[in-house]
């Protein structure tokens, strides 16, 4: 009957939206490491909306090549840690958030080489100093990454967040 070409119609069109979409993802990953960073900046910006929709995060994090996924994390870390225009810097802070929030996330984050995740955290540390280049909401955000990576439980992140070397002025929040 009817509804019976209806409900097929409706998966034909899930399955190719999601494949659009899984498509668009590995734009992305690309996009994120280009070296302008009108292009990075772009990629940031494009992950904040995606991250802002729960079911397109978990989408993201299910995709099903993983190298895309680590690629935008890479993307991500490597922004944080480098000297960027204040909304670069500020989008790039709102997706490493996104990861931080949950294990599947942080389970990415971990996965880095560690001198990338020591200058991810280095790069939120000094975001939540209210300077030039941060703002109070982007301090607040830096400052809610960290707090979910030591209040996770995996007991990496401490340790981490406690080795890292500082300007002398800087205090832990």
């Amino acid at each position: 009957g009817f509804g019976h070409s209806e409900a097929h119609l409706d998966t034909s069109v899930l399955q190719s939206s999601l494949a659009m979409l899984q498509a668009l993802l590995t734009k992305i990953s690309q996009l994120i490491h280009h070296k302008e960073l009108d292009g990075s900046g772009a990629a940031v910006e494009l992950l904040c909306c995606w991250g802002a929709v729960d079911e397109a995060w978990g989408m993201l994090l299910s995709h099903p090549d993983v190298s895309v996924i680590n690629k935008i994390v890479n993307g991500a870390v490597n922004l944080v840690g480098r000297t960027v225009p204040p909304v670069v810097a500020r989008n790039s802070i709102i997706v490493l958030h996104s990861f931080t929030v949950e294990p599947r996330g942080r389970a990415f984050l971990r996965s880095q080489h560690l001198q990338n995740v020591r200058a991810m955290l280095g790069g939120l540390l000094l975001h939540t100093q209210s300077t030039i280049t941060t703002d109070d909401v982007t301090a607040q955000i830096a400052n809610g990454c960290l707090r979910n990576l030591r209040d996770s439980g995996e007991e990496c992140w401490p340790r981490w967040i406690n080795g890292l070397t500082l300007p002398r002025e800087y205090t832990m929040p």
